[in-house]
């Protein structure tokens, strides 16, 4: 595979990895999580995350700060046991092989940060990182004020700082009523408990 083509764009910012056990080494040492992205040659959406969105400065601070970037072909040996569906597609995963997310094709800066966010957090929350879980998603709340995946982003930060507080239920339960307010038609929102159960009343 040429080194002089997209797949390559190495941005002085951000450290990437082509070799799965290096890459597993690196995060072992600094404690990051494996942000495994897989891709081919002649793909568009390979091409825009690795021209536009790992280049971003904001991108590349967040990646760097607590992910290690692993690039693989997908006819990479490795590639077959993470049952990929289409390309390119990102992957978190920790050290024990335990997936927290999954992004399919390229995306904005922005929206992706947010991905990098979520996914973060399920796994900080998984090892019972509450605090650092919680820091992370208000983070992403605080960055702009709305965007696709803000609802889910209140959903989960509910949640992360009910376990934060020792089960803080008036944390949840505020955070869950804004997000009901704000996006009454949203998943996130009918996964709120109140949400089914208000729905059985007027039934």
């Amino acid at each position: 595979m040429s080194t002089d083509n997209y797949m390559n764009p190495e941005p002085t910012t951000l450290r990437q990895e082509h070799d799965w056990d290096s890459a597993e080494t690196r995060a072992r040492e600094e404690r990051k999580l494996l942000l495994v992205h897989v891709e081919k040659d002649d793909c568009i959406g390979c091409e825009l995350l690795g021209g536009i969105v790992y280049p971003d400065p904001a991108v590349a601070a967040a990646i760097d700060e607590s992910f290690v970037l692993l690039r693989l072909d997908h006819k990479d040996p490795k590639v077959r046991e993470l049952n990929i569906i289409w390309l390119p597609t990102v992957l978190v995963r920790d050290l024990r092989g335990q997936e927290h997310g999954r992004h399919v094709n390229a995306a904005p800066p922005e929206d992706f940060l947010d991905f990098l966010a979520l996914a973060e957090a399920h796994a900080r929350m998984r090892t019972a990182s509450y605090n650092r879980a919680e820091q992370v998603l208000a983070a992403a709340l605080a960055r702009r004020p709305d965007g696709p995946l803000h609802p889910e982003l209140l959903y989960w930060n509910a949640i992360a700082g009910y376990w934060k507080g020792h089960h803080d239920g008036e944390f949840r339960d505020r955070v869950w009523a804004d997000l009901r307010q704000r996006y009454p038609d949203s998943i996130w929102s009918h996964r709120v408990p109140e949400y089914l159960t208000e729905a059985a009343v007027v039934r």
